[in-house]
């Protein structure tokens, strides 16, 4: 833990990976939900938006590396982080008519490829700075960060859902989401271009 907190582009990745933890958390815990109680899809329907983003976060993982080199792995981590916390907030917008709200679930969908440009990027940039004999403790300090905030934030969805209604919840996954993009925007990663792997030791 102390590897990530001493080293300012490590503790700002880290507090992303909170950020992105309790995001997922909570929309995770309540997607499905609001897409059938509140939206009135099918279990089926849903599954076939959900497959999208899968298909589209294979074909985006493959373009990573150009984009990297193109925009430096600093930008694009943290465009790709912006991209999905902002087109997350058209999940509690989505209303209306079937095919509108169906729409708007989709469009979701075909930008996801953001937080999978993130991930690509953001292990990429942690394994060059980080000394090779720091890396096993950096890496699961990271993943317990990450899951604890999933945890802790699929109860405070419920709660959330509970007290002000599953729109207001998942609005507020998505806030969290786009305040990790901000801090890593104002964090010394966004300046970082390629690390070569001869300057870690």
């Amino acid at each position: 833990m102390w590897a990530v907190i001493g080293n300012p582009a490590l503790r700002a990745i880290g507090v992303s990976k909170v950020s992105l933890g309790l995001a997922s958390g909570i929309i995770g815990s309540l997607i499905v939900l609001f897409g059938i109680e509140t939206l009135g899809f099918g279990p089926g329907m849903l599954g076939m938006i959900f497959a999208i983003g899968g298909i589209f976060s294979v074909l985006d993982a493959l373009s990573a590396g150009s984009l990297t080199h193109r925009f430096g792995l600093g930008k694009t981590l943290t465009a790709g982080f912006q991209i999905w916390g902002a087109t997350a907030f058209l999940i509690p917008l989505a209303h209306g008519p079937f095919l509108l709200a169906g729409a708007g679930l989709a469009a979701v969908q075909l930008f996801d490829f953001g937080v999978t440009i993130y991930e690509v990027n953001e292990m990429s940039l942690r394994r060059r700075i980080t000394p090779y004999r720091m890396l096993g403790r950096v890496n699961s300090s990271m993943e317990v960060n990450l899951l604890g905030a999933q945890l802790a934030s699929a109860v405070l969805g419920g709660i959330l859902a509970q007290l002000a209604g599953i729109r207001w919840a998942l609005a507020v996954g998505s806030c969290l989401m786009v305040a990790g993009g901000v801090w890593l925007l104002l964090s010394i990663v966004w300046r970082i271009g390629v690390v070569p792997e001869s300057d870690v030791s």
